[in-house]
């Protein structure tokens, strides 16, 4: 009972020094009060604990995302937010061990956070965030990594985050990952479909996720423009539709039960429709504007943004992965504001997120 009060005192005295206006919390100390929070989250095995550190969590990413947003942000704003940012990118990369640990184990719990509180940062982002050459990179050097790994996890809630992340980034920032979604699409979600090991559930969490994504016209013509009209890219469009057609004529079984079966056939059929539907939508308004639609290519920068050489990401052979509730590929190279903040390591210099218990 005193280490609950404890934790809390800790919990709230972190959060008030962060989300103040009047104390400046900044670089390594700031990444030292996240860490602390995250930290507190994964040890405690308090319910009301866990809830408050995670909450407390989101409210500290709030302020500090709000600050980089808010007018005349300052450079040590948006230096705060690409260290926490490229701090939790690494965090969901750490390995789990073998064999798979429990879901109450602080590893997978850690993994979970940081995959949780990266989609919330991606899902409410600003135009400084999605326009920021820095903060592209940093997603393309080591979010989409992240996401490379994370999606032929064989948990069944890393892979929904994972998907969910992705589903957001091409709401958000298509115009700059044009090999990152190809290779995601060719490694990641086709494969999956495309797979006789991957289970029914796997399946319907990919067709889920392509779902969503095919309601949306625009992106439907951008994906065959850009990939299979490419004499260079892969057919992604045709790739997926193909991969759809098959599962809902197969006759080999796709789940553990015939009504599962039937679910998943289902779900990709509606999917079918779904991509005629965006086609026959995407007619229908370049009819009605007359002009014809412009159709934005998936590489394409807006003007008003520098440009940038595309990072482009070889991603590992999917494994099986279905649906409930690999190793990092090393450093992802240094950034271009500069090396890592603080070093590392103890001695009160910070370092990286989920390093240990802070000192």
């Amino acid at each position: 009972e005193e280490d609950k009060e404890v934790q809390l005192q800790i919990v709230q005295a972190v959060n008030t020094a962060v989300t103040s206006a009047v104390t400046a919390v900044h670089d390594t100390t700031l990444l030292l009060a996240v860490k602390t929070c995250f930290y507190i989250y994964l040890v405690s095995k308090n319910g009301t604990i866990q809830k408050t550190a995670n909450a407390t969590l989101t409210q500290m990413l709030d302020v500090v995302f709000a600050r980089l947003e808010s007018p005349g942000a300052s450079s040590m704003a948006q230096k705060d937010a690409f260290l926490v940012f490229r701090s939790l990118c690494k965090l969901s990369m750490k390995p789990l061990p073998e064999p798979l640990p429990a879901d109450d184990s602080i590893e997978l719990r850690s993994k979970l956070l940081s995959l949780q509180l990266l989609y919330s940062i991606i899902a409410s982002s600003g135009e400084r965030f999605r326009g920021g050459e820095k903060f592209v990179w940093a997603i393309r050097q080591y979010l989409c990594l992240s996401l490379l790994k994370n999606g032929v996890s064989p948990i069944p809630a890393i892979l929904q985050l994972s998907l969910d992340i992705f589903v957001t980034l091409i709401k958000y920032f298509k115009a700059h990952l044009k090999s990152e979604i190809g290779v995601f699409f060719s490694n990641i979600l086709l494969r999956i479909l495309e797979s006789s090991n991957s289970s029914g559930p796997q399946k319907r969490l990919t067709i889920q996720a392509l779902r969503v994504l095919v309601a949306e016209p625009q992106l439907m013509v951008d994906l065959f423009l850009n990939y299979d009209c490419d004499l260079e890219g892969k057919g992604i469009f045709t790739s997926m539709c193909d991969g759809l057609s098959r599962l809902t004529l197969t006759l080999q079984a796709l789940s553990e039960t015939t009504e599962q079966d039937a679910q998943l056939k289902q779900l990709a059929l509606e999917t079918l429709v779904a991509i005629a539907d965006s086609m026959v939508a995407w007619e229908r308004d370049v009819k009605a504007e007359g002009a014809g639609a412009a159709v934005t290519p998936v590489g394409q920068r807006p003007p008003s943004i520098a440009d940038s050489s595309s990072v482009s990401m070889v991603g590992p052979e999917p494994s099986p992965v279905h649906r409930g509730g690999g190793e990092a590929a090393g450093e992802a190279g240094q950034s271009p504001g500069g090396g890592e903040a603080g070093g590392g390591g103890d001695g009160g210099r910070g370092g990286e997120l989920g390093g240990g218990p802070p000192a």
